[in-house]
């Protein structure tokens, strides 16, 4: 484990390959990383880092599968999505497509932002129908927690924020979306990255992820 971002040997090979499709912990792991490097106070971004909050990717399945808002309430809490301006949420579309995709909800405003870094336009419904569903169960149990919460959960809008391929390869796509989160946690909807920034983003990322500090269970450890 590497810090507090659960990184694991295998998928920091993956984070380390050019050429290999990152997993769930690869990409929840990087978005806690991002948003705590643009959350300096030094940094122009630091206002906008810290009005999001970015849900993990097994966030929209729980509500797929009906969590127990007991449970689902104690995954999300620490998000203070209440409070927050901008709700980021990375969506994995299982086979046969297998593909990382990014909506950006602005929660007062009503809106969606969709990125898809093939710019496919199609494949939007069940994942706007799924990001509603999850806006109106945190709504629900915001208020229920007393954390005030006045979300409107109907007539909200979406919109593709590119409509025209940004990759071109098969894999790169879960960097494609961190570098998405980087950008909606500098206040923008898309990232404005060639395919060859998007590679060294993931070199960037990877050392990021080795510079930190790597915990050892308590069980783990020699006695001194």
């Amino acid at each position: 484990m590497v810090g507090r971002y659960s990184m694991y040997p295998d998928s920091i090979r993956l984070l380390f390959s050019p050429e290999s499709w990152l997993d769930d912990v690869c990409i929840n792991a990087c978005a806690s990383l991002l948003q705590d490097s643009l959350s300096a106070p030094q940094l122009p971004s630091s206002d906008a880092s810290r009005a999001c909050a970015i849900f993990s990717t097994h966030d929209l399945v729980r509500v797929r599968h009906n969590t127990a808002d007991e449970y689902f309430w104690g995954q999300v809490r620490a998000t203070e999505y209440w409070n927050k301006a901008t709700w980021i949420i990375p969506i994995h579309r299982p086979s046969p497509e297998n593909h990382w995709v990014l909506c950006i909800a602005l929660p007062h405003s009503h809106t969606l932002y969709l990125f898809d870094s093939f710019g496919h336009r199609g494949s939007w419904d069940q994942d706007v129908e799924d990001v509603m569903k999850l806006v109106t169960r945190l709504v629900l149990m915001a208020n229920r927690q007393y954390k005030s919460c006045r979300v409107i959960t109907e007539g909200w809008t979406a919109k593709p924020t590119c409509v025209q391929a940004m990759q071109t390869n098969g894999y790169d796509c879960g960097v494609w979306v961190l570098a998405g989160i980087a950008a909606a946690l500098q206040g923008f909807h898309v990232p404005a990255l060639t395919e060859l920034e998007v590679r060294e983003l993931r070199h960037h990322l990877y050392r990021a992820v080795m510079a930190q500090p790597v915990y050892v269970p308590r069980s783990q450890r020699c006695n001194q």
